[in-house]
């Protein structure tokens, strides 16, 4: 299997699309990646892998970007698979009743979510350091500093 890092989500969905490669690899590239990183980022903070297998199994919409993996901020993106901490220990472990339609609508496009993404505190911040996750998020170029804004 080739290296996917250099890759953006048209071409991953295309070589999807062209049966080079399935969700199913795509999904354990990232994951295998996520461990690699994360440890030392801390930018992913809930891993849903079995979920997101479970999606692969019933069939997902054949959509743009089917099959490419994606991960949710952690904040207003409310979907009943994915719980969500809103990055608040207020709101931690969230689980919903409804899909947002913002969820809905990417999920329609085919995209694989596998977990969720730090966001300071309600959104609020420019740092991604919310208690709820333990440890700030760092910057993959330089570990020693934030990435900035309330994406992390």
């Amino acid at each position: 299997m080739e290296d996917f890092e250099n890759h953006d989500m048209i071409a991953l969905a295309a070589l999807v699309r062209q049966g080079e490669i399935t969700p199913d690899e795509l999904l354990e590239a990232a994951l295998k990646r996520l461990g690699q990183v994360n440890p030392v980022l801390n930018a992913v903070v809930s891993v849903a892998d079995e979920t997101a297998r479970h999606k692969i199994a019933c069939g997902l919409p054949h959509g743009a970007f089917h099959g490419v993996p994606f991960l949710l901020k952690d904040l207003g993106c409310e979907a009943v698979d994915y719980p969500s901490h809103e990055g608040s220990r207020l709101m931690a472990n969230s689980h919903w009743s409804g899909d947002a339609t913002l969820y809905t609508r990417l999920a329609e496009t085919g995209l694989l979510v596998f977990g969720r993404t730090a966001t300071p505190e309600n959104g609020i911040g420019i740092a991604t350091e919310a208690a709820v996750y333990g440890a700030p998020t760092c910057n993959p170029w330089n570990p020693d500093r934030t990435p900035g804004g309330s994406s992390g």
